[in-house]
């Protein structure tokens, strides 16, 4: 599935992935911004659902963190995009 991101930041959010894709095959993506308060869909990257990524992020004001996150296999199906939520 695709992965949307959503943001409350008043700041601009750059984030990538990485995990298992559709292939099998574990690595990252690109990177992608979101806009002040908006969202972002990592489009040309598929990733498994019910399996974890890794969550990269950077907001200006506090630098690059990461975590992991579940993509929820509950209410969703390879082919779908999920959204994320960030602060």
């Amino acid at each position: 599935m695709q992965l949307k991101v959503c943001s409350g930041s008043t700041e601009t959010v750059k984030f990538y992935f990485v995990g298992e894709n559709q292939y099998g095959d574990w690595g990252g993506s690109r990177f992608w911004e979101i806009a002040p308060k908006g969202c972002t869909l990592a489009e040309g990257y598929w990733w498994i659902a019910g399996q974890s990524v890794e969550f990269h992020h950077r907001k200006p004001s506090t630098g690059w963190r990461w975590e992991p996150r579940l993509i929820s296999a509950n209410d969703t199906s390879n082919g779908a995009t999920y959204q994320l939520h960030i602060g």
